[in-house]
């Protein structure tokens, strides 16, 4: 079989060549766009993980009413601010304590998925250096992929905590020990990483009318924010006498006061998570993005290429002439 000299593949090559070559450019610029979003971390979210413990007080000496209130208060303003690498502990309010009896959340096995000390810090490192930069790295996007496997179990944890919260009972005989669950949730606040956040929020009337009628001063929390949450108003003239016997307990550290209601319509008490909203973009590396167009995009021209290769190869030379 003899190839003509000239045939149309021989003058389709370069041509494909060169198509080949923009088509195959711009793949690459597609998809490195594709691979790269603009994601911008929300500005709202924490820049550390939180260690947060709660203490729910649904006592008599609190209005029968104000209970639903406080349960709602956690259920809509804190919990769904927590995330991974966050821990949160909540207890109620008996007339007597033990640790089974007051615990509601996060010492149950219910924890929110934890990662290793190193990884924790990586991930922070990693949001703090694209905020600052403006800009975003290959170590941003390789984090917003490693995200989304996180999102069930989160939203998991949070429901089971939202739902125990939901279902507590307020204790039936008079009385209140504030100051022994407190204790407990102090050490609680001092394990953990020193650089991670420390919240504390009692929603409650502080009044303490158990057995034991002062709490220690050696039992002041150590470096963490403190947010009281009481039925009335901050301006009320009682604070003044809540915060007198607080003191000691507290120390003189700066306590935040917040009404029900306020702590109801205002925004979350407590910051999202420093990954919150992120794990909600699907990024996908940049051969995940080619991938599906290099057969329709480039196979065409290819083969074009192939044959027109293979022709050149079988060409039969023409006799020369005498």
């Amino acid at each position: 079989m003899k190839w003509p000299r000239r045939s149309w593949l021989d003058k389709a090559g370069p041509w494909a060549i060169v198509i080949l070559f923009i088509e195959a450019v711009i793949l690459i610029i597609w998809s490195h766009r594709r691979s790269h979003p603009d994601i911008q971390v929300p500005p709202e979210n924490r820049h550390d993980f939180a260690r947060v413990a709660i203490l729910m007080d649904g006592t008599r000496s609190l209005h029968l009413d104000t209970f639903p209130l406080i349960k709602r208060i956690v259920r809509e303003k804190i919990i769904p601010s927590l995330g991974m690498n966050d821990v949160g502990v909540a207890y109620d309010v008996h007339p007597d304590f033990t640790p089974a009896q007051n615990a509601v959340l996060g010492v149950l096995g219910d924890q929110l998925p934890q990662d290793s000390d190193d990884r924790r810090a990586q991930i922070l490192d990693v949001l703090e250096r694209n905020r600052e930069a403006g800009k975003h790295d290959g170590d941003f996007y390789d984090l917003i992929r490693s995200l989304p496997p996180y999102r069930p179990v989160v939203e998991h944890v949070r429901s089971v905590w939202a739902e125990r919260v939901g279902k507590r009972q307020g204790p039936i005989p008079k009385g209140s020990d504030i100051c022994s669950p407190l204790r407990e949730l102090g050490g609680f606040l001092r394990d953990g990483d020193p650089e991670t956040e420390r919240w504390l929020f009692v929603l409650s009337d502080l009044k303490n009318t158990g057995p034991i009628q002062s709490c220690h001063p050696d039992d002041a929390f150590p470096s963490a924010r403190i947010v009281l949450i009481y039925p009335f108003d901050p301006a009320n003239p009682s604070w003044k006498a809540i915060e007198g016997f607080w003191h000691g307990f507290f120390g003189d550290r700066k306590l935040e006061r917040k009404s029900f209601l306020s702590a109801l319509t205002d925004r979350a008490l407590l910051a999202p998570n420093p990954t919150a909203g992120l794990e909600r973009h699907e990024v996908l590396t940049m051969w995940e993005c080619a991938r599906p167009w290099l057969l329709p995009g480039l196979g065409p021209i290819a083969l074009i290429l192939v044959i027109a290769a293979f022709a050149r190869s079988h060409e039969i030379p023409a006799p020369e002439s005498a």
